[in-house]
């Protein structure tokens, strides 16, 4: 698999994210001026709560704007080849608990979570600063270990490197 196919389906995933989140942003906003007024009810309670939620949306929104100019620029730095290491840019198969999963490290922030289907696999992407990132930032194939996240313990299993 190219890391760099990788990378654009999740900018794609972003962007298509952040066109959702200005729809929201914009039908919360009309919902803001459709609210009456303090005048009308004695109360601005429902423009100040709306308000409160369009400014979560504004800042999300600047989030996923960052992450997917960071993948953008880093899409042309991205390496041709996978090292033996695990590090930014790695795909990697693991078995965490006993599941299996296909996840790739990306060096951008606030990207976790995020799922994409390329061919007959899905990835999970993860910020290289994620506490699974960086557990497994130096590690190889076949190595095995316990990650400890709050007080959940985890079994990692390293199956491969792509």
């Amino acid at each position: 698999m190219d890391i760099r196919t990788i990378i654009q389906a999740g900018i794609d995933s972003l962007k298509s994210n952040l066109n959702k989140d200005e729809e929201a942003l914009e039908q919360t906003n009309t919902a803001i001026n459709d609210a009456p007024s303090a005048m009308q009810s004695g109360s601005d309670t429902t423009r100040y709560q709306l308000s409160a939620v369009a400014k979560n949306q504004g800042q999300m929104m600047e989030k996923l704007q960052k992450a997917i100019s960071t993948l953008e620029s880093f899409l042309t730095k991205a390496p041709q080849s996978q090292s033996e290491s695990i590090g930014e840019c790695s795909i990697v198969s693991l078995k965490i608990d006993g599941k299996l999963g296909n996840y790739v490290i990306l060096p951008c922030d606030d990207i976790g979570g995020i799922e994409i289907q390329e061919g007959d696999k899905s990835f999970l992407l993860m910020s290289s600063n994620s506490p699974m990132a960086i557990a497994l930032k130096g590690k190889m194939v076949n190595d095995d270990f316990l990650l400890t996240i709050g007080k959940k313990e985890k079994r990692v299993q390293i199956l491969g490197l792509e």
